[in-house]
């Protein structure tokens, strides 16, 4: 479901600003991935350090 906004909402955005669709989907959900794929790793990092 997130990926799904964050593809609507950077497209949305891109329209607004008079760029492609699917340029600004892309380029959010590219973000939102890594933004996702930092904080498991964060999470990881803690987890270990508490057991």
């Amino acid at each position: 479901m997130s990926a799904l906004a964050a593809v609507i909402g950077g497209g949305l955005v891109a329209r607004l600003t008079n760029r492609p669709f699917w340029r600004g989907a892309a380029r959010q959900l590219i973000l939102g991935a890594a933004a996702a794929g930092i904080t498991y790793l964060i999470g990881l990092a803690v987890g270990g350090m508490a057991a």
